[in-house]
């Protein structure tokens, strides 16, 4: 999809307060997703049912390694590009206490908008086919807030077994940006 299409979505003036910002630490942003989101099972407006995974933390956060001491990415001597962190381990240091914060880069608008996931998925604006060149997934839905920056949430599905929809990725963009990541014509609209 051409990055410069225009994907119609709800107008600013008709935009959803947001809910509250997390401002938590990544190990207390982790127990409160443990407590509110993981594992459980969501419903779409189309009925469909859609489950978050405890795997799904590290990737939500778009987190990446850094040098512990620096706080520089740490970079794949191959391809020059930062090194994604394994989400087994984050989760298994998490669990065990081991985990060490300034070990990872997190991008902060991810985690501030972490908990907004289940309100795009229950209550979105719109459901579209995906057109993200590098991510992975079949579905992409679309929510506006009436915020100051970046004003559209959109959160990344795919199939997953027994009929359900798993969260890919989820992020904050904005209107001019969004023919990036969705396609047209959208396959569920709010009415």
């Amino acid at each position: 999809m051409n990055s410069k299409a225009k994907i119609a979505c709800v107008p600013l003036a008709l935009a959803a307060k947001h809910p509250p910002y997390c401002d938590l630490s990544i190990a207390d942003a982790y127990t409160r997703f443990c407590a509110e989101l993981a594992e459980r099972e969501l419903c779409d407006p189309r009925g469909k049912k859609v489950v978050v995974h405890e795997l799904n933390f590290p990737k939500l956060l778009g987190m990446k390694r850094a040098d512990p001491k620096s706080g520089a990415l740490i970079l794949d001597p191959n391809t020059g590009k930062p090194v994604k962190a394994k989400a087994s381990r984050v989760v298994e240091q998490l669990k065990n206490g081991t985990f060490q914060e300034n070990a990872y880069y997190v991008e902060r608008g991810r985690i501030r908008t972490l908990f907004w996931i289940p309100d795009v998925i229950q209550n979105p604006d719109s459901i579209h086919p995906n057109a993200h060149a590098v991510v992975v997934g079949d579905e992409v839905y679309v929510k506006r807030y009436l915020k100051l920056g970046q004003e559209l949430k959109i959160v990344v599905m795919g199939p997953a077994s027994g009929g359900q929809r798993v969260i890919i990725t989820s992020f904050m963009t904005h209107e001019l940006a969004l023919g990036k990541y969705v396609g047209n014509p959208p396959v569920w609209t709010k009415k």
